[in-house]
């Protein structure tokens, strides 16, 4: 079975979300990414330069993960997901652990992962499809979800 890949766009100039209809690479020139957003009722589709070595791209691509959230929502690369689980310990008692984290692509780990903002450590983002976890934004369109900090919360206190 072949994992399926597409994109989605960030248009840093006009600050919206858009699906990416198709990258076109080049050798010789920057390359070409198109990208249809919607706009005040509207479908438009616009196109922009990636890779421009002075710093002038003004779209950012985020891939999409191959994993969904328990809504059925597409997880894409700077997606903001929620997880929630409760843990039964015998030392420690039982709480419940829930925690915003950033999915991005470890290029260390060559794996996808869920990190909290500036963190070292982090999570396998598939060895959390068993827990509760959805999308609640992500860094472009929500940075405010990255303020709030994460809960652990004893039930016994």
């Amino acid at each position: 079975m072949q994992r399926e890949t597409k994109f989605r766009a960030w248009d840093k100039l006009e600050k919206r979300m858009g699906e990416v209809n198709y990258i076109k690479y080049s050798n010789v020139q920057y390359t070409y990414v198109s990208a249809r957003f919607k706009q005040k009722e509207k479908v438009v589709d616009e196109g922009f330069n990636y890779g421009d070595k002075n710093g002038c791209d003004n779209v950012i691509l985020m891939q999409y993960t191959g994993i969904r959230d328990k809504n059925g929502v597409e997880i894409y690369e700077g997606d903001i997901i929620h997880w929630k689980t409760d843990i039964n310990n015998k030392y420690l008692g039982n709480f419940k652990i829930e925690e915003d984290e950033i999915v991005e692509w470890s290029k260390e780990e060559l794996k996808w992962i869920v990190r909290e903002k500036g963190a070292s450590a982090f999570d396998e983002l598939k060895d959390l499809t068993d827990y509760d976890f959805e999308v609640i934004g992500n860094i472009y369109e929500n940075p405010e979800l990255l303020k709030e900090a994460n809960k652990l919360r004893n039930e016994d206190f």
